[in-house]
């Protein structure tokens, strides 16, 4: 997934002091939390707009699929991206190999704005997402 283009998926990561969304706004129906070397990241999940994608990120958390992934992709001021699942210091397990699966695209009208998370996809391929975060 290294040549890999960003969707929106509905998520928004929520950092102190940005400003709250308004009421036209999606609502946030559940968090994750990324614990870094930096500091934690708490990631609100747009369940009603991509259900089957916060679905599939909640189980990759269940399942630590997310544990020990690093963030490779590095552009400052711009976004940072995780690493594909098979790029990890300590291999997935079969069973956590077994529950990452591309999602058919839930495309939405939510803009990409400042700490807006997507998941990440191969070019001229919507339904490749499968793990990795922008």
């Amino acid at each position: 997934m290294q040549a890999g283009i960003a969707t929106t998926i509905g998520l928004v990561v929520l950092i102190a002091g940005l400003p709250q969304l308004s009421a036209a706004e999606p609502l946030v129906t559940d968090h994750m939390q990324m614990r870094t070397v930096g500091g934690d990241i708490v990631i609100g999940l747009y369940g009603e707009i991509a259900p089957q994608h916060v679905a599939q990120i909640k189980r990759l958390i269940a399942a630590e699929v997310y544990d020990r992934t690093h963030f490779y992709r590095t552009l400052p001021g711009f976004y940072i991206q995780t690493s594909h699942h098979l790029d990890r210091p300590r291999p997935l397990t079969r069973s956590q190999r077994q529950l990452v699966k591309p999602i058919p695209d839930e495309f939405s009208d939510v803009p990409h704005q400042k700490w807006t998370v997507t998941m990440a996809r191969q070019p001229d391929s919507p339904n490749s997402a499968e793990a990795s975060l922008i």
